[in-house]
């Protein structure tokens, strides 16, 4: 049962509030990650990094940092990580660097990926890096192609990354599965 959400429905409001009834999220939008930012004296601009990772929805202005005197349509690492999405078994992030992050005391990387486990997330699809759109849609397509068929989420997603090999761009490296 598929369902495409763009305009309201596919806004970060219309996302916080529902998101935690689907076994499988795929996101389709713009992603980001952005490192301290060194100031002129030398020091680091101190905004935690949940504040400064988060994916773009629709109808949203593409805001950097978070702050909760200015809402946004941006979802930024931290208000994911207060939705409860424990219902959720996977999550797809087709978007560029979902993964990127830093490292946080206990050696995991703190961003989107922490976010979604803290909510609950079973499995999640990411990017490492920037990918291009057509390699994208390639691999998405021959994931949702193998798991369609009952092969598990880990299972397909391996099946399409040995389908990618030929591929004459290899941005589809740049995927990962996070169980």
């Amino acid at each position: 049962n598929i369902k495409v959400r763009s305009e309201y429905e596919g806004s970060k409001t219309y996302f916080l509030n529902t998101a935690g009834k689907y076994d499988i999220i795929h996101l389709a939008t713009h992603a980001f990650y952005w490192p301290h930012k060194i100031k002129d004296d030398g020091t680091y601009d101190i905004v935690p990094v949940m504040q400064r990772t988060g994916i773009v929805f629709s109808n949203s202005e593409y805001d950097v940092y978070y702050s909760s005197d200015n809402p946004s349509g941006t979802c930024f690492a931290n208000e994911i990580s207060n939705v409860d999405l424990s219902n959720v078994k996977l999550v797809v992030l087709s978007a560029c660097e979902t993964a990127q992050g830093e490292l946080g005391n206990d050696g995991t990387i703190v961003g989107i990926q922490r976010a979604l486990k803290q909510a609950g997330v079973g499995s999640i699809i990411m990017s490492l890096k920037e990918v291009d759109s057509e390699t994208t849609l390639l691999f998405m397509e021959l994931f949702y192609s193998n798991f369609s068929l009952g092969y598990t989420a880990r299972e397909a997603f391996r099946m399409a990354q040995k389908g990618m090999l030929d591929n004459i761009s290899d941005d589809w490296k740049y995927f990962i599965f996070l169980d």
